[in-house]
């Protein structure tokens, strides 16, 4: 099916990318389908989080582990019942990411995963109480985004 997304203009999705939140987004309680896009660069590990109800609202996701390498998620019976997941080792999670102006200093929330149920295309934002975890993780190591800019004003 088609949709339209300000940040993606009109693009096709598959039916099987789209999914069900029963409690919407944090913040956006009654924006309750999404569809799941994965950027064009297949090199990035990047995904859109794209509201197929408002075509101005979208996120930017990645695989948590990617830059926590023990990342964990518990669920509760009752999270895992809202988007009918009976085996949590076959959920995908993921998680939201803030870009700034200057992208170096990108972090993504590791207390607010998004765990998607693909087989019943249901998914649910999770709130984490974890002590090792922050809203604001940085992407990229502090002295790498550093080194980063040090260069390129050098150039």
């Amino acid at each position: 099916m088609k949709i339209s997304s300000k940040a993606l203009g009109e693009i096709e999705v598959a039916e099987q990318q789209c999914f069900e939140m029963p409690a919407g987004m944090i913040g956006f309680p009654r924006l309750r389908r999404y569809a799941l896009v994965p950027f064009p660069d297949s090199d990035v590990p990047f995904f859109w989080w794209q509201s197929l109800e408002d075509a101005s609202l979208c996120f930017v996701l990645i695989d948590p582990g990617l830059v926590f390498s023990d990342y964990q998620v518990s669920v509760s019976a009752e999270e895992l019942a809202e988007i009918e997941l009976s085996e949590p080792a076959s959920a995908t999670v993921l998680a939201v990411v803030t870009i700034p102006e200057n992208p170096r200093d990108m972090t993504v929330n590791l207390m607010g995963p998004l765990v998607i149920n693909r087989a019943a295309g249901k998914a649910a934002q999770l709130v984490l109480t974890d002590s090792r975890f922050t809203t604001k993780h940085r992407i990229l190591p502090a002295e790498a985004s550093d080194h980063a800019c040090a260069h390129s004003q050098s150039e």
